[in-house]
């Protein structure tokens, strides 16, 4: 009988997590709408729960992805999934928007910050020749999350209700979770000696500055188009479920970008390969959400949910195989969680920024400038990584 390599196992795990967390997640926008009648606040002080709970999951990553170095993946992913299930069941109990800021915004993030980075970084250090490809089938879960989650969210919402949808959103992922975390284990060289981590060193590196300089700006991107591209459309005219179908084809699109990057950057070779295919995507993203300041139909939309889609769902996958080949297996929860503190910054800043401009302007042009360049100002930054590679190699 054929035995199945531990690896795959895990992979397959951190696929079902990732669809679970970042399904709910990436779905707030559908729900954006009916936050925003309920408390009758303004687009910045709901687009700011958003941001609070991107900025949290990203943030506590480095102290999640320590804790799973020092105590192992599946102590700390069991944490995470107690923390997501009662932010979410929290969440249906709230009375005022600030309630969503702590329930939605802290609880439920720290519970997907300790779920994910561990879950990610310890996938990855089972693989050493197949990290491109093995990423792109984890974490295709988002893809997979997205698409499937946010036309059921979209459903729930208009059938039951923001509050109802949470509830049983947070049961669910309760019973989802606590299978998949049975299959997390790190391999035995890893577990067994972790080598010292010292946080000023890595922070110090020329590498890692630009990374997570890169990281943050194209996150900012992501963020400002997960977090308003539903309200963009409905401002255009397009219908609640339909807009929420454009969501749902960034998560799509993304599956493919996640399957396709990662394996051309393993094809390409793993340096090299991984960061011209990190280019590349942030080029993508930069140039569709150009393109978006001129869509005024569904057509339209729909374009720039498969092009930006595709080319984010890359970047996501590409961002922990490059950790590894840039700064080594070790400590690699540690190494994940500080670089993703990045997004954290990135997710803060875009969506609020975004729903300020609106207030104030009436529209998301500016936005969606500002989005567009942000993500070229980061594939300039990796073509800057790529030439420290090179000259890190040849030393």
């Amino acid at each position: 009988m054929m035995r199945i390599y531990r690896g795959w196992l895990v992979t397959a795990s951190t696929f079902v997590v990732l669809f679970v967390v970042f399904g709910l997640s990436n779905s707030f926008g559908i729900f954006f709408n009916s936050l925003l009648k309920e408390f009758g606040a303004t687009r910045e002080s709901t687009s700011l729960i958003f941001s609070i709970h991107v900025f949290i999951l990203f943030i506590s990553g480095a102290f999640f992805g320590r804790l799973s170095d020092i105590t192992g993946p599946r102590k700390v992913i069991g944490l995470g999934i107690v923390l997501i299930s009662s932010g979410l069941l929290i969440s249906s109990f709230a009375n005022e928007i600030w309630h969503l800021y702590f329930s939605y915004g802290i609880i439920f993030a720290l519970g997907a910050g300790a779920a994910y980075i561990p879950s990610v970084a310890t996938m990855q250090q089972w693989f050493v020749k197949r990290g491109g490809t093995a990423a792109g089938i984890a974490n295709a879960g988002i893809g997979f999350g997205s698409l499937a989650v946010a036309p059921i969210a979209a459903h729930m919402n208009i059938t039951m209700g923001w509050r109802y949808s949470f509830m049983v959103f947070g049961l669910l992922s309760l019973i989802v979770l606590v299978i998949a975390v049975i299959f997390q284990t790190q391999p035995g060289d890893i577990s067994s000696k972790q080598a010292r981590f010292h946080l000023v060193d890595l922070i110090r590196s020329k590498a890692f500055l630009l990374l997570f300089t890169a990281i943050l700006l194209g996150d900012m991107s992501i963020y400002i188009s997960l977090g308003h591209i539903v309200p963009y459309a409905i401002d255009r005219g397009i219908g609640e479920v339909p807009a929420s179908t454009i969501l749902g084809s960034i998560g799509g699109a993304g599956i493919i970008g996640r399957f396709g990057m990662g394996y051309i950057s393993d094809t390409l070779g793993r340096d090299n390969g991984l960061i011209k295919s990190l280019i590349t995507c942030l080029l993508g993203m930069g140039l569709s959400l150009i393109w978006l300041i001129f869509a005024r139909v569904y057509w339209m939309l729909m374009l720039f949910s498969l092009v930006f889609g595709f080319t984010y769902g890359g970047f996501v996958a590409l961002l922990s195989p490059i950790a590894m080949v840039l700064f080594g297996r070790d400590n690699l929860s540690s190494i994940i969680g500080t670089l993703y503190a990045a997004t954290g910054v990135g997710a803060l800043i875009g969506p609020t920024m975004a729903g300020r401009l609106y207030d104030s302007t009436g529209s998301y042009l500016i936005s969606f400038i500002i989005g567009g360049l942000s993500s070229l100002a980061a594939a300039g930054l990796v073509i800057s990584l790529r030439k420290t590679n090179q000259e890190m190699a040849a030393v």
